[in-house]
């Protein structure tokens, strides 16, 4: 899978209930950076994308990704 198909389908999902973002993203858009957006929202986060695209990163992983970009990269690499 590309990374922009990825990309694609990531921004896709955080514009998808139940996280509405609707600020300009881009890889390099921190999550820390997205409006109302914390820690139980990262996880959230990072739990529909484990289902979505059928992985499951271990903690230290989800830890480190900040931007919309390090996790494109973690699901371009499965």
């Amino acid at each position: 899978m590309t990374g922009n198909r990825v990309f694609a389908q990531l921004e896709s999902l955080l514009r998808s209930e139940p996280f509405s973002v609707e600020q300009p993203l881009s890889a390099d858009s921190r999550f820390s950076d997205i409006e109302g957006w914390d820690s139980f929202q990262h996880l959230r986060f990072l739990l529909e994308v484990e289902g979505c695209f059928g992985f499951e990163m271990s903690p230290e992983q989800g830890e480190a990704i900040e931007t919309l970009g390090d996790l494109a990269e973690v699901v371009v690499d499965l």
